[in-house]
């Protein structure tokens, strides 16, 4: 899946060649920030394709361009991606994405804090934990779900890079 907009910038037009070619994930400009520009949408999906098979997906969410602040979040693997990087390669594009060339301030997360699974990979960012936020939204059919919420912020994010490059082989 490819989102609406690109960025003609070469220093991101050369992240989303590396991106396309690891992982089929393709960045657009999407807030106000460093580029410029705004996003037209609130939610831009990424699709995770690994030697041309589709594993996965994530998406931005929940732009708010006038707080710098966007949630990564939607996001599913097949089960033979898991443990395998591609979650971290993502959560890695995607935030460089939006600390360094859209000069967000915050990342947020959300999921269903029953999902330890979930739960798991976003504290081994690491994103910080924020709190549970009860009955927060209904979900299949009617159903209530508590969230539990982490971010990361611009100044945990030097850190929480070196962390995914770290587990991904490359610091």
């Amino acid at each position: 899946m490819e989102p609406g907009m690109h960025d003609a910038n070469s220093e991101t037009s050369s992240m989303q060649k590396r991106a396309v070619r690891r992982f089929g994930l393709q960045l657009p400009v999407m807030i106000t920030g460093k580029s410029g520009e705004r996003m037209q949408a609130t939610a831009l999906p990424f699709a995770t394709i690994v030697a041309g098979t589709p594993l996965g997906h994530t998406s931005y969410l929940n732009v708010r361009s006038d707080d710098r602040v966007l949630e990564i979040g939607n996001t599913w693997l097949a089960p033979e991606a898991w443990g395998t990087g591609v979650n971290a390669e993502a959560k890695l594009l995607l935030m460089e994405h939006a600390f360094e060339r859209e000069g967000c301030l915050r990342v947020e997360f959300k999921t269903d804090a029953t999902n330890e699974r979930a739960r798991a990979a976003l504290e081994a960012l690491p994103a910080q934990f924020e709190g549970v936020f009860r009955k927060h939204m209904l979900v299949r059919g009617g159903e209530r779900r508590d969230s539990a919420w982490y971010a990361v912020i611009d100044d945990d994010w030097p850190a929480v890079k070196a962390s995914l490059l770290r587990r991904l082989g490359r610091a």
